[in-house]
């Protein structure tokens, strides 16, 4: 009898099987963030036990947000001004 825990979406799943699927991340090399999402929902999860790992989840998705964002604004100044059109 593991503990379980009730996320902030109402779900409730065992504290150790979360944990593990934020320990294994995403499954390829495209980068997803569903592993830290409830998985009945897809709600960001959100339980105390869970705060330090998701701060570090957040953080890289901060991160590849705004790497994103650069990519994008450097390939839209690259383009030429006919393929813009």
């Amino acid at each position: 009898a593991a503990p379980c825990v009730a996320l902030g979406c109402g779900h409730v799943f065992h504290l150790h099987c979360l944990r593990a699927r934020l320990d294994k991340r995403w499954p390829a090399a495209r980068i997803s963030f569903a592993f830290a999402q409830c998985p009945l929902c897809s709600v960001w999860l959100s339980h105390p036990e869970l705060d330090s790992p998701m701060r570090h989840v957040i953080a890289l998705r901060d991160k590849v947000y705004a790497a994103a964002l650069e990519r994008a604004a450097l390939e839209a100044r690259a383009r030429p001004a006919a393929a813009a059109k």
